[in-house]
């Protein structure tokens, strides 16, 4: 009994450091200079839209006790706690890793093709390329796998648990099913072994992504530029012109819209060159609009502020298909 208490209180200690962790760790968007950098860009956004309010008004819409501290938000709040424990249970024992799959695929290719001469690319070249090629597969990457939880009814039923969120902070990020999210895990893993892998395999250690932080620079300069508005009410675009190329705050929130139509348009994280790709592009203007967030009644499957009831429900609920999905979406706007 007392070996099974020690236990519990290791596990409940690490998870509680892995959560609390986010807040000091430059790679996570609850990094907490990021939510000061947020704070400050949502203040001059609402300023902006607001003036009469002052200062003081515009602070209180920024950080409204009844969107932080509604169920909902609660729920976004326990489901990070959650997460670190199923990830500690179910992933970390596997000892599964990104360098583990890049030694395996340097291998491979090493005894299939032999060592390519690069000896005439430049170190600054190198860096550039891999810097560049593992932020778009990330991204591209992630646009697949969001649009297949769309898709997929399974897979639609868990990303459900993310779109139920009636109000949104940047801690809706970490709304997800742990079903879906070890699929995400196991998506980067992959994405960064492979990628990893063979530029080693071409260029060996010289493979260094330009980073700040410890981060990707390209990554990080999107997160710097208002990342965690997606999971806002602060209604931030980017305009017709560039949300073509990159998606915007208020195309994310657009996504989280109750209307099925909205939901399925904007799956990109960072560019939206993939969603203009494949069609399911909505741009926004720098008007405001009115949305209402989470799923429409017959599309919910949980409790929306419930955790067992997130964690249990979509998983004993019969597969759904999707709702169908409108080809040509007009503006929200």
């Amino acid at each position: 009994m007392d070996n099974l208490i020690s236990w519990l209180g290791e596990v409940g200690l690490t998870v509680l450091g892995d959560t609390v962790g986010m807040l000091i760790d430059p790679a996570r968007r609850i990094f907490l200079p990021g939510l000061v950098i947020t704070l400050v860009i949502a203040m001059a956004v609402t300023l902006h839209r607001h003036r009469s309010e002052g200062l003081r008004g515009a602070l209180r819409r920024c950080l409204s006790p009844h969107v932080w501290l509604h169920g909902s938000a609660l729920l976004d709040l326990k489901l990070i706690f959650a997460n670190s424990l199923f990830r500690l249970i179910l992933v970390v024992p596997f000892g599964i890793t990104a360098i583990g799959l890049a030694h395996g695929v340097v291998s491979f290719l090493d005894a299939a093709l032999g060592t390519p001469d690069t000896s005439g690319w430049s170190d600054t070249v190198v860096v550039a390329v891999y810097t560049v090629a593992l932020f778009v597969c990330w991204d591209l990457s992630r646009y697949l796998v969001h649009r297949l939880a769309h898709e997929v009814p399974f897979l639609w039923e868990l990303h459900k648990v993310h779109h139920s969120a009636e109000v949104l902070t940047p801690l809706t990020l970490y709304r997800v099913h742990p079903v879906e999210r070890i699929l995400f895990w196991v998506r980067g893993i992959v994405v960064t072994g492979l990628v990893t892998g063979i530029f080693f395999h071409v260029f060996r250690d010289r493979s260094v992504q330009l980073e700040l932080l410890g981060i990707n620079v390209l990554g990080l300069a999107f997160n710097a530029l208002g990342a965690n508005l997606r999971h806002s009410h602060v209604w931030l675009s980017y305009g017709h012109f560039i949300e073509h190329l990159f998606i915007s705050p208020a195309q994310h929130q657009v996504h989280h819209s109750v209307e099925v139509d909205h939901q399925m348009s904007n799956y990109g994280s960072c560019l939206a060159v993939w969603d203009w790709a494949f069609g399911s592009l909505w741009t926004t203007t720098p008007k405001s609009v009115a949305l209402r967030f989470g799923l429409a009644p017959e599309d919910q499957n949980h409790d929306p502020r419930s955790l067992v009831s997130a964690i249990l429900e979509p998983l004993g609920t019969r597969a759904s298909s999707p709702p169908a999905y409108v080809e040509e979406p007009s503006s929200p706007a």
